[in-house]
């Protein structure tokens, strides 16, 4: 396992810390690791490195480039509702992380207050651009549905990859509290990511040839 570097992209606020952390954790040992091991070995890279080092688990929200063979991505996607309102209360709570959310996907956050009305942040664009075949093997994961493809994503991997214990997300609860304008609004303003992502495989694996 530690032959591969691995990469972990993501549409942001749909499980890539909690992939990233469990690649580690599988990779390294399920332990308490020291900050300086895991600034080395367990990365949030916002400029891919000249060199990716086997064993490294890289998480990013950088758009994909020319990955050596020697690379396996990640990529995390989920319901744009509940990554939209995760981002939205996160940002409310700690404006300093919100602007560096934005920053990390090259947009603007005075365009915050259109967030639920629009795809400021460019997801769909980013879920284009990771959601075929790349030059190293890939897989696509559905957050909601990582639990159920423990084994793909095995597979996917050449070893056996365990997933920390399942918890309930504080979006689901935020969208009880939605009106049917705000629902309206962000399903007009994200339906053609919306379509993308409800057509797509839980999980989807290319491999190199």
């Amino acid at each position: 396992m530690k032959e591969f570097a691995y990469i972990v992209p993501s549409l942001g606020r749909c499980g890539s810390q909690l992939m990233t952390v469990a690649l580690h954790n599988n990779i390294w040992g399920f332990k308490n690791h020291e900050k300086g091991f895991l600034k080395m070995t367990r990365p949030f890279i916002r400029e891919y490195p000249t060199v990716f080092n086997a064993g490294c688990v890289y998480k990013t929200h950088l758009y994909p480039t020319d990955y050596p063979k020697k690379c396996k991505v990640v990529f995390t996607f989920g319901d744009p509702l509940s990554i939209i309102l995760s981002v939205y209360d996160k940002s409310v709570n700690d404006p300093r992380w919100g602007s560096a959310h934005f920053a990390n996907f090259d947009a603007n956050f005075n365009d915050f207050n259109d967030l639920l009305k629009k795809d400021v942040l460019n997801l769909e664009n980013m879920f284009d651009c990771f959601y075929k075949e790349q030059t190293c093997d890939i897989i696509c994961l559905r957050y909601e549905t990582l639990w159920e493809n423990v084994d793909i994503i095995s597979n996917f991997l050449g070893w056996s990859f365990e997933l920390p214990e399942k918890r309930e997300r504080k979006a689901d609860l935020l969208k009880k509290s939605l009106s049917q304008k705000q629902i309206d609004d962000f399903n007009n303003g994200y339906r053609s990511l919306i379509e993308k992502i409800n057509s797509a495989e839980d999980a989807k694996i290319w491999r190199i040839r």
